[in-house]
């Protein structure tokens, strides 16, 4: 996101496209030269259908899973609601233009690629509980700090801890799901 934000910035959103579809070159040829080791299991396969049936049905089962899918399901509604009006913010509250919702966007992205950097440190820190719960608080005072900030300095900061606790709250609920899988 910080670098698509200055990308739009700088050279408009069809360039930003451009270099997002050609930077999947690379992935593709990782995935083309990407030698897999055979497994050496000689159960038959699930059908596709049935698994899916069994899968849905462990999670219905599963109260733990039910909760962890509530919250998440919670936290990005409500979350996504700071993304979907980020460009009203920069055009509204901040008298802005694309060069402003690209600096905002930007300072989002890089409060979630620090916060991504220091998950592992606060996961030892602090219960997967507690860390949402935190993260969520964060959030949400940083929705009502920007929503209430005419200063561009002050929105974009606040920007950054909302993307630091975006990507910290959803990864620790991400992880608590596939911990709580077989």
């Amino acid at each position: 996101p910080a670098i698509g934000g200055a990308v739009v910035a700088a050279a408009g959103a069809v360039s930003a496209f451009a270099i997002n579809a050609a930077s999947y070159f690379g992935l593709i040829g990782v995935l083309l030269a990407w030698k897999s080791k055979r497994s050496t299991e000689h159960l038959p396969p699930e059908p596709l259908g049935r698994a899916i049936v069994s899968g849905l049905r462990y999670a219905a089962l599963s109260p733990t899973l039910m909760a962890l899918f509530a919250r998440g399901a919670m936290f990005g509604l409500c979350a996504s609601s700071v993304l979907a009006l980020m460009p009203l913010i920069a055009r509204d509250r901040l008298g802005g233009g694309p060069l402003t919702y690209g600096l905002l966007l930007g300072g989002f992205g890089i409060g979630s690629m620090i916060a991504a950097l220091l998950t592992a440190h606060a996961r030892q820190r602090l219960s997967a509980h507690r860390l949402i719960g935190m993260c969520t608080l964060l959030y949400a005072a940083a929705t009502i700090l920007v929503a209430t900030s005419g200063w561009l300095p002050l929105s974009t900061f606040t920007l950054g801890v909302a993307g630091g606790a975006w990507i910290l709250a959803l990864a620790t609920i991400g992880t608590s799901v596939q911990m709580s899988c077989p």
